[in-house]
């Protein structure tokens, strides 16, 4: 290991395994917002649960491989990768209510406000849409292959897994303020004002971003690859492809503790008191609560 580099506890305290939900095939991506966890599916489901009794309460199928959510003004968001284009989901009446034609793939999706930003195509651009008027506003070339993006004060942070590097883009200026090489392809992104953090996709290791040097300042070592990413009361909160949610303390990037949730992790976020993931390799949701994780 480099001179960054931290080693991770190797006997984190473990939890007992968390409750789960049946979402259906390929739970990927998930959003909270209103009381209501939404989640795309790999199978072109977008599903709905209710945050506090844990039932499934929307369901929508749209026939399409979706890749990424968010939520704006109460309408769903999702990212259709081979179609091109992004759907928008009314949740009152569990429909399809419009689609916004990107013409590249699309691999995910962010919200800011009241616009969407839309990772997109094999050479790579970020697409600035607003939400309200269903328009493509804008664009900002990233580099190949854009997946997660992490919205800060800083930019918009965006992983680029064909050039190993995390990408700043400026979503006034529509320009790239900086790329960082982390060593590898990375697959989850986490942000706060100060740092961001992203898991590799080739190997069991974390990286931090100081926002300020826009450098790596920190590396993690995890008992296997790390999916998705999300800070939440103190902490950094990874998914693992051993099963497992790994509570991280975000400055010394060692365990603090962890449970067993299912096979692939590769959506992660906070509800309430609570940590969600979407286990894209059994069809569920699990549901962690924070204070029982190495506390």
């Amino acid at each position: 290991m480099d001179a960054l580099s931290t080693t991770a506890s190797s006997a984190p305290t473990e939890t007992a395994p968390a409750p789960t939900v049946l979402v259906g095939s390929g739970p990927h991506r998930m959003v909270a917002a209103d009381g209501v966890v939404w989640i795309s599916t790999e199978v072109g489901d977008v599903v709905g649960i209710d945050a506090d009794s844990g039932e499934v309460t929307h369901r929508i199928e749209t026939g399409m491989m979706l890749s990424g959510i968010a939520v704006v003004n109460g309408r769903v968001w999702v990212a259709a990768n081979r179609e091109r284009m992004v759907l928008e989901i009314d949740p009152g009446t569990d429909t399809v209510a419009g689609q916004v034609l990107i013409g590249e793939a699309v691999r995910g999706v962010t919200a800011v406000g009241s616009e969407l930003w839309v990772a997109a195509g094999l050479e790579g651009r970020l697409v600035r849409m607003d939400a309200n008027t269903r328009t493509v506003t804008g664009s900002t070339p990233t580099g190949p292959s854009p997946a997660q993006i992490a919205a800060t004060p800083a930019g918009l942070w965006v992983t680029d897994r064909e050039n190993n590097a995390v990408v700043l883009a400026d979503p006034n200026g529509g320009a790239v303020l900086a790329s960082v090489d982390v060593g590898g392809p990375t697959i989850g992104i986490a942000a706060d004002e100060q740092s961001v953090w992203v898991c590799r996709s080739d190997l069991g290791e974390v990286v931090r971003i100081d926002q300020a040097t826009r450098a790596v300042d920190a590396r993690g070592d995890l008992p296997g690859t790390c999916f998705g990413a999300a800070l939440a009361e103190g902490a950094l909160w990874v998914g693992g492809t051993d099963g497992f949610l790994r509570r991280l303390d975000p400055a010394s990037l060692s365990i603090l503790g962890a449970a067993r949730v299912g096979v692939g992790p590769i959506g992660v976020v906070q509800v309430g008191t609570e940590i969600w993931t979407a286990n894209s390799g059994e069809s569920t949701v699990s549901r962690v609560e924070i204070s029982s994780v190495g506390t």
